[in-house]
C-alpha cells in the first residue's frame, strides 16, 4: 500500500483519497460522524423546544376563563330529585349534570371497584371559552394502606353556581 503527504502534511492512504476525508477505526469518517452528532443535537433541541411549547388539551372547553367555585357534597346534601338518578348509573362509570333554578350539580361516578380506599380528586374545573370543563381522577389505595375486599361505588358531586344558559359540558 502506498502512502503519501499531503500539503498539509497529513499521511493519506491509496490513491483514492481526497483532501480533508480522515478514517478513523471502523472505516467511518470523522466528517460524517460530526454531521450525525450535528444532526442529533438538532433534533433533541427541536423536540424539547417543541414539548415545552405544547399546550394542555382541554377536550374542547377552549382557553380558561375563569375557575369555577364548587362544594363537594356529602351524601346527605345531595338534591332528592338527583339521588335517585345517581342510584340508577353508579354501577357503570357515569358522567352527568343536573340543574335546579340556583345550582349547576355536576356528578362523575367511576363505577364498580373491588377494593375499598378509592378517592376521587378534582384536577380542574374551569369556564373555558367554548364550556365547562371538567377534569377528576380515581386514586387508588395508598401503599402501604389496608385495604379491604369490599366493593365501591365512587363518585363525586360538584355543586357550582347554575348558569344563565345552558353550557357545554367537556369531561377529561
Amino acid at each position: 500500500m502506498m502512502m503519501s503527504v499531503t500539503e498539509k502534511g497529513m499521511a493519506e492512504e491509496g490513491p483514492d483519497k481526497k483532501r480533508g476525508d480522515c478514517r478513523v477505526p471502523g472505516g467511518s469518517s470523522l466528517k460524517g460522524r460530526y454531521r450525525l452528532l450535528l444532526l442529533a443535537v438538532c433534533v433533541c433541541a427541536i423536540t424539547l423546544l417543541t414539548a415545552c411549547s405544547v399546550s394542555e388539551v382541554n377536550s374542547g372547553a377552549g382557553e380558561k376563563v375563569e375557575d369555577l367555585d364548587y362544594t363537594i357534597l356529602d351524601e346527605d346534601r345531595i338534591p332528592e330529585e338527583l339521588l335517585p338518578l345517581i342510584e340508577e348509573r353508579y354501577e357503570e362509570a357515569f358522567q352527568m349534570t343536573y340543574t335546579d333554578n340556583e345550582y349547576l350539580y355536576v356528578c362523575i361516578g367511576y363505577g364498580k371497584q373491588d377494593n375499598s380506599g378509592y378517592t376521587i380528586v378534582v384536577n380542574d374545573f374551569f369556564l373555558g371559552e367554548n364550556g365547562v370543563l371538567v377534569d377528576t381522577s380515581l386514586l387508588g389505595p395508598a401503599a402501604g394502606e389496608e385495604r379491604i375486599n369490599e366493593t365501591q361505588y365512587p363518585y363525586i358531586v360538584l355543586r357550582t353556581e347554575a348558569f344563565e344558559e345552558e353550557v357545554p359540558m367537556y369531561w377529561k
